[in-house]
Order: C-alpha cells, then structure tokens, then sequence
C-alpha cells in the first residue's frame, strides 16, 4: 500500500508571543520552560505565532511553526540549530517570562497546569492570567526527534525563526 502524499494547506496564525528578554524557548512544548532544546535569541517585540499544515489524505498535521515579528515578510535563512521533540510537540514562549512564572506557583504545578491545557490541538496558553506572557505549542503527531531551527531574515535582519516539524519530503510514518 502506497503512503499518503502531502499537501501543503498553508500557514494559520495562531497567537502571539511577546519577547521581552530577548531570550526564546524553543523546546519540547511539554517541558517548556525547563529542558530548552536549542538556546536562540531574538530581537524584543511581538512575535505573530504562524503553524503551517500538511494533509495526507485526510490527516491533518502541524508540519512548521514560525515566530515572525508582527507585520514582517520573510525568508528562511541559516539552520540555527536543532530542537529536541520528546513528546512531539513544539514550544515558543519568553524563556525568562515562562521561567518566573513557574518559578512563582512551583515547577510541578506548572507542569501539571501546562499538560492538563494541552490537549493534543495546538494551544496558546496563558499560564497567569495577571500577566501577559504565552506559551504557543504544537505537535506535528510524529512524535520524537531533532527538528531543524532556522533563523528567518528580511533585508539582512533576523525577525524570527521557523521550526521545521515536518520536512516536505518526509513520509507518513503511520
């Protein structure tokens, strides 16, 4: 039997991150903000959270996530590195920000509150309401693995990253 092909349904938005620190997580989306896979640094601003889809045959999956400046237009530049996917998702979020708020009510309760909000969509989640930070995950249903990061640039300028959950010539594994 033949394995599905994919195509390509685009990108959706589907939150926002604010960069306060400079300093992002870009990690395991169910370890956030603990174990981050790959150290990257972004200029401060709003990032627009964008997930791009691929469908085989019926079968949704999250195959890119991006964090672009509100408003910019980009292109993928250098490989920055690889993140670590454990449970097959992906996180963005202020690293310093995440990192006080579990801090302020317990790294196990934190924990707890992030798997019990996820609920295998991909989620933009406010773990204190008193504060305006968020976490943005996403699973591509792949499950483990080392993903490539890339920097995204415009007129020589990084204004976000791409984490590529699905390459575009990767195959079903299911």
């Amino acid at each position: 039997m033949a394995k599905p092909i994919a195509k390509d349904l685009g990108a959706t938005k589907i939150g926002e991150v604010v960069i306060k620190s400079g300093e992002v997580y870009v990690g395991d989306g169910q370890m956030a903000p603990f174990e981050p896979a790959l150290p990257v640094t972004l200029p401060l601003g709003t990032y627009e959270i964008w997930l791009n889809r691929f469908d085989y045959e019926g079968d949704g999956r999250s195959s890119a996530m991006r964090a672009i400046r509100a408003g910019a237009v980009a292109e993928r530049g250098k490989q920055l590195g690889e993140s670590l996917a454990d449970t097959g998702t992906q996180g963005i979020c202020d690293l310093v920000a995440m990192r006080e708020i579990a801090e302020s009510i317990g790294a196990v309760q934190f924990s707890d509150n992030l798997v019990a909000e996820w609920t295998g969509d991909d989620v933009a989640w406010q773990p204190d309401p008193n504060r305006e930070d968020m976490l943005v995950f996403a699973s591509s249903g792949f499950g483990d693995g080392d993903l490539p990061v890339y920097e995204l640039v415009h007129d020589g300028a990084v204004v976000g990253i791409e984490i590529e959950m699905i390459g575009p010539d990767e195959e079903y594994p299911f």
